[in-house]
């Protein structure tokens, strides 16, 4: 659980462990526990062969795709490839991705959803989450002028380490007005129980604000993202960021 999960990353030594769960199609469940301490856990055999079982049925080849990211850093540039080297332990392996302008999430996203294909997506969830209503939306809460507090915009935010990739989830649908999108339908992981909802609703302000990354099929990037395949992967370590 979430205090859990706290006392692991403080002190080391939390009561218990962490576990993942989940269904598959047929409705069967499956549990693996993991290390205490999530700076140990490892991806077991078992969770290896379900995530390979899944992709075989879904039929879709992750060659495919392509992780795209808008970070306005100092450290970074746009279409330039980037592997962020990790050392969270031996079994977590680095991953490439493109860093581009916003824009380019945003057009490869609505032409991939065009063709019915929901795109996978990280954001954070902390602070403008309404989860009464379930809408994503940057003006759900006046942290600002209640707490006397100036309004980051994104590129401050991101350097101060305040739009962590800490959440993913999945675009299902796209509302646009002129061609151009007002608010997104969100797919979460959590389903319909008691306190949460499996679909949410997310304001472009929120899309513009605090989306950071999504995976999209390589036939949905623009022109100039494409050029950037082929680049070698600069890597940088993320501690120094």
């Amino acid at each position: 659980n979430g205090n859990n999960f706290m006392v692991a990353c403080f002190q080391r030594e939390p009561k218990g462990k962490l576990c993942a769960g989940a269904k598959d199609r047929r409705g069967r469940e499956w549990r693996v526990s993991m290390a205490s301490n999530p700076k140990y856990c490892e991806i077991t055999p078992e969770i290896e062969a379900l995530a390979a079982q899944a992709l075989a049925n879904s039929q879709i080849d992750p060659n495919d795709f392509v992780l795209l990211k808008s970070i306005d850093h100092y450290k970074k540039k746009y279409y330039q490839k980037y592997q962020d080297e990790r050392v969270y332990g031996a079994t977590m392996k680095n991953f490439e991705y493109i860093n581009v302008p916003l824009e380019e999430l945003e057009k490869a996203a609505i032409k991939q959803l065009k063709d019915n294909i929901p795109v996978w997506f990280a954001c954070p969830t902390n602070k403008m989450w309404n989860r009464k209503e379930w809408i994503l939306d940057m003006r759900n809460y006046n942290y600002f002028d209640t707490l006397g507090m100036k309004k980051m915009d994104r590129k401050t935010s991101y350097n101060f380490h305040d739009i962590p990739s800490s959440h993913a989830m999945s675009f299902v649908g796209v509302h646009l007005i002129d061609r151009k999108p007002v608010r997104w339908k969100v797919e979460n992981s959590w389903g319909n129980e008691k306190d949460t909802k499996q679909y949410l609703i997310m304001n472009q302000n929120y899309f513009e604000e605090r989306v950071t990354a999504i995976a999209v099929h390589k036939k949905y990037l623009s022109a100039k993202v494409k050029k950037c395949l082929d680049q070698t992967p600069i890597i940088i370590n993320i501690h120094e960021l």
